[in-house]
């Protein structure tokens, strides 16, 4: 029932996200060095620990428990800074924090997203039921883990979607207790392969030679 719930949640959710000014960055994570990544601030750099990442939007559920949300120095991936989230079940009233960023893309072009995350849930051997993590665009579910076990190392976790012209990355947490650790989040777009290219030189070609027959 849970999960259910969850699906509605981002349309609710998103209403009243706190905007945060866009911040210099001085930033030294391995995210920084992808040619074309869209997303500003991917290594959660340039802040201070226990802050709100810059650049980046948050509901009232992150702020409402800012000791779970924020910027922490450990454990991080890459660079000085990660990202903290997830605040305790929902069924105990302190419902889903949720970190967005929206980035303007080109239609139809595929992107692929990746990002590193950790658990560092304290529970039982099996794990919190009722801990998640979730990745969305556009409030659509892409990228989802559930009844983790924790502590567990930083895994980089990647998935695909289709540009619509402006896009909005969300990380969205539970979990009682412990916490969810993200940084190094990635969106570049998908090359097109060798024979694609090769296909629309051709039809450029040919359109070309047309123009040209028809001038004489």
């Amino acid at each position: 029932m849970k999960r259910l719930f969850f699906g509605i949640l981002p349309v609710v959710s998103l209403v009243g996200i706190a905007v945060v000014p866009t911040v210099a960055s001085a930033s030294s994570s391995i995210c920084d060095a992808v040619a074309g990544n869209l997303v500003v601030n991917c290594g959660f750099e340039g802040g201070s620990v226990g802050t709100i990442p810059n650049n980046w939007t948050v509901n009232a559920d992150y702020l409402a428990f800012p000791s779970f949300n924020h910027v922490t120095s450990s454990p991080v991936n890459s660079g000085n800074f990660a990202l903290q989230i997830g605040n305790d079940d929902p069924a105990v009233g302190q419902g889903i924090p949720m970190l967005s960023q929206s980035f303007a893309d080109t239609p139809g072009q595929t992107y692929n997203v990746s990002y590193y995350l950790q658990d560092q849930s304290t529970g039982t051997a099996s794990g919190d039921p009722n801990a998640f993590f979730d990745a969305e665009i556009n409030s659509t579910i892409r990228s989802s883990f559930t009844g983790v076990t924790g502590p567990g190392p930083y895994t980089k976790e990647t998935f695909t979607f289709t540009g619509t012209g402006t896009d909005i990355l969300t990380f969205a947490a539970d979990t009682s207790p412990g916490e969810w650790y993200v940084d190094d989040v990635v969106v570049t777009a998908v090359p097109l392969p060798a024979a694609a290219w090769l296909l629309l030189s051709g039809l450029g070609g040919l359109g070309i030679l047309r123009r040209r027959r028809g001038e004489f």
